[in-house]
């Protein structure tokens, strides 16, 4: 039999096969790790990671850690990019993209489609800016872009990527999500209750 006559192959255009393609799984898998990173980073009693674990599997994701931690200094979500080729690789997202046309970069659509999701009133009442973490090659935990304070949020030892808008309130940064963590644990106060 040949590969485009299998019933499971995707080389056969006459069958429709329900869930052939893994990317959902592949972003679950991929957030579960980041969650996983970020108790890690931040030095966090490892009973946090079976509390954040859903009833009878192992995914983990931020909107759990949110609710675990309604203190944490910034909302966090996080995003595979599901459907962007590698952004090391992408062409709209090489480095002089990021002077020319920030707001074009690839992350920055499903960064404001969690700001939509979450809503502005969100902030406002929780009083905490939304940082999106989403991968790119040469950083292991990889970026986080939010509107948060850049002094608040950026060490001074470190370099991130700072775009202001026309108007104040459309203020990004991006850096590393590794740095990030590292600066919240050790220099931003905030109570990690019952970890």
């Amino acid at each position: 039999m040949s590969d485009s006559n299998h019933p499971l192959s995707p080389l056969n255009v006459n069958i429709d096969v329900p869930h052939y393609d893994d990317t959902d799984r592949r972003a679950v898998k991929w957030e579960t790790a980041r969650v996983a990173a970020t108790v890690a980073r931040l030095k966090l009693d490892s009973r946090v990671m079976h509390q954040l674990k859903h009833p009878g599997s192992t995914e983990m994701t931020f909107e759990d850690f949110n609710d675990r931690f309604p203190s944490f200094p910034m909302i966090l979500t996080g995003s595979s990019l599901p459907g962007v080729s590698a952004l090391h690789r992408h062409a709209g997202a090489v480095h002089p993209m990021w002077f020319k046309s920030f707001r074009n970069l690839p992350f920055i659509k499903f960064y404001e489609d969690e700001l939509q999701r979450y809503g502005a009133e969100a902030f406002e009442a929780a009083g905490r800016p939304l940082g999106m973490v989403f991968p790119r090659k040469g950083f292991r935990d990889g970026l986080i872009v939010h509107n948060g304070d850049w002094q608040m949020f950026s060490p001074g030892n470190s370099s991130c990527h700072l775009f202001k808008g026309k108007n104040c309130s459309s203020t990004l940064i991006v850096q590393p999500y590794a740095v990030f963590l590292d600066h919240v644990r050790d220099e931003i106060s905030w109570v990690s209750t019952g970890s």
